[in-house]
């Protein structure tokens, strides 16, 4: 017996080895397919020295850790048996962060802004141009993609004794982070220029010193003044995209009314096949007289026009006098028959008159000869909409109009599910060129329609068009969600707080947006955040307000609550 029970012992201790077993480690080896292309990482525009090389995978930027902490100017400790990283500001970020925390909110912002803008710029050198201008190709074809093995799972970040909870992994004797991931940890903002293949981090004056300025409140003037000037430029390139997408001609800013006379005379001379002369004859104010009149050789050209010719002509003159001159223009005038003079007095003398009122142009055919227009034809209202709304931000679409007695339905298709995935500000850019279109032909038109997309998972965008405002359900969820994204959450020190926003529509004119946050106010976080956490979390709210008055053009509230629904601030 006693043989016997030491060969089970012995069988069991060879055998049992080998069998499966549940270990305590959660690390693990994968295969990962990274895109290298020697990309160069800078701090404040310093070369980090000697860095291992970043890669994007999953559409994210992973930089070494150790190389990044060490340009940062952080202590770096790394433990490669624990899997382990420890990352040491020296007090910077404790000591700094109070005073500068504006100033990495701008800075934040001001990247936003400058993606954006980029991305006008090249919409608008392919609508002016056929192509774009920024030299990306040259990195494509100099990155390289390779596969490399990494290890995930157990691998440790800390910084200032606390750890972060992101993902990030080891790979070529350095713990390698999402760039995106570990900066609002740090306060700095990454900046990737794909022309130069160059990750360029802004330490916001925090951990490294900027140093062309010597305090933080130089260094948040500059921003102030460098948000405001992009604010500035995206309104004149929004414009610029508006005109060269709607009206196909360059854009060019007017200043004096010589110059909007010549340059009308230069590119919206001509009514379908009609050469026109086109005079201010007087200014005063924002008020514009234009007086216009064509040969009288045009005479069958002109009989052979329809109204909506006439009002879709002058309704694109406007739109470049508001563009390009004075958005507060107005503008009244003639097309004159050709066999009188502007000085006469008769009552015949003019085919056509019109005249602004509270933004929209109100017509006189009187004189004109040209047949009223009927009920609204779906098939003609389809067709102008192609011709003049066929491509959007590069995306083509298609119309379908039908009517049901004085109800108009429209729906539109995109060839594209890049415009479902697009940000909220180019669906509601389509919608507001939507909406000026239609507008033109049939000022006060309600119209009800739907955004159809090639790919049956993207539920179609439904929309309303009323009063010269747009309403949608769909695109306000859709803002809500962008505001929790880019807008939900905030940092004191070493405290986080999460934000939820939810929207609420209080007629055509006003939103009312409820925040809550994911704290109470007698947490020891909050209380000891004090008067400067509050101010954070205010300008955080200011902001998501404004972004959200900017896409809808109206009126916004709002009130912050705590998760006990206790008030924060109004």
């Amino acid at each position: 017996m006693y043989k016997k029970i030491i060969c089970i012992i012995i069988i069991l201790a060879i055998v049992f080895p080998l069998l499966p077993t549940t270990g305590f480690a959660t690390g693990y080896v994968k295969e990962i397919d990274a895109e290298f292309s020697n990309m160069e990482i800078q701090v404040e525009g310093k070369k980090i020295s000697n860095h291992k090389e970043p890669f994007i995978y999953n559409d994210d930027i992973w930089v070494p850790l150790k190389d990044l902490g060490r340009g940062l100017g952080l202590n770096v400790k790394f433990n490669k048996n624990k899997k382990s990283i420890f990352l040491d500001s020296k007090g910077k970020l404790k000591k700094n962060i109070d005073k500068s925390t504006t100033s990495y909110q701008r800075g934040y912002e001001i990247e936003t802004k400058e993606n954006i803008k980029h991305d006008l710029e090249d919409e608008i050198d392919i609508l002016e141009y056929g192509k774009n201008f920024r030299k990306t190709e040259d990195y494509i074809k100099k990155s390289k993609v390779r596969n490399i093995k990494v290890y995930f799972g157990d691998v440790k970040i800390y910084l200032d004794k606390k750890s972060l909870d992101f993902e990030g992994f080891m790979y070529n004797d350095d713990i390698y982070v999402p760039i995106d991931s570990i900066s609002p940890y740090l306060y700095i903002t990454p900046t990737y220029k794909s022309e130069v293949n160059l990750l360029y981090i802004d330490a916001n004056g925090i951990l490294v010193k900027n140093k062309d300025y010597s305090s933080f409140d130089n260094l948040l003037g500059f921003r102030e003044g460098q948000n405001y000037l992009l604010d500035i430029q995206l309104a004149q390139l929004e414009k610029r995209k508006e005109i060269v997408g709607s009206l196909k001609i360059p854009y060019k800013k007017l200043t004096t009314a010589k110059d909007l006379e010549n340059y009308l005379n230069n590119y919206l001379y001509k009514l379908n096949d009609i050469p026109m002369k086109l005079e201010i004859t007087s200014h005063y104010g924002n008020w514009i007289y234009l007086d216009i009149d064509f040969s009288s050789s045009r005479i069958r050209n002109w009989d052979k026009l329809q109204r909506r010719d006439v009002e879709n002509w002058i309704w694109d003159i406007y739109s470049a006098i508001l563009s390009l001159y004075n958005e507060d223009t107005s503008i009244y005038g003639a097309i004159r028959n050709p066999y009188y003079s502007k000085y006469s007095h008769s009552s015949r003398k003019n085919y056509v008159t019109f005249d602004t009122k509270n933004s929209d142009l109100y017509f006189d055919f009187t004189n004109s000869g040209l047949k009223k227009d009927s009920n609204i034809n779906p098939v003609y209202l389809a067709e102008i909409l192609e011709k003049n709304l066929n491509k959007y931000n590069n995306i083509k679409f298609e119309y379908d109009v039908e009517t049901n007695g004085d109800d108009i339905y429209i729906t539109t298709y995109s060839d594209s599910n890049d415009f479902a995935n697009g940000h909220i500000y180019t669906k509601m850019g389509y919608l507001k060129r939507l909406n000026w279109e239609i507008k033109k032909m049939h000022p006060d038109l309600e119209v009800n329609g739907k955004i159809v997309f090639p790919n049956d998972k993207y539920e179609p965008i439904k929309f309303n068009l009323k009063d010269n405002r747009i309403r949608s359900v769909d695109l306000l969820k859709e803002t809500e969600e962008y505001l929790n994204t880019r807008y939900g959450f905030f940092s004191y020190g070493r405290y986080d707080f999460g934000l939820k926003y939810t929207i609420h529509e209080e007629g055509l004119d006003n939103f009312r947006i409820i925040v809550e946050g994911d704290f109470s106010v007698s947490d020891e976080q909050w209380i000891s955040a004090g008067e400067t956490g509050k101010q954070i979390l205010t300008d955080k709210v200011q902001n998501a307000i404004d972004c959200c008055a900017s896409i809808w053009n109206t009126n916004v509230s709002t009130e912050i609550v705590d998760k006990n629904q206790v008030p924060l601030r109004q």
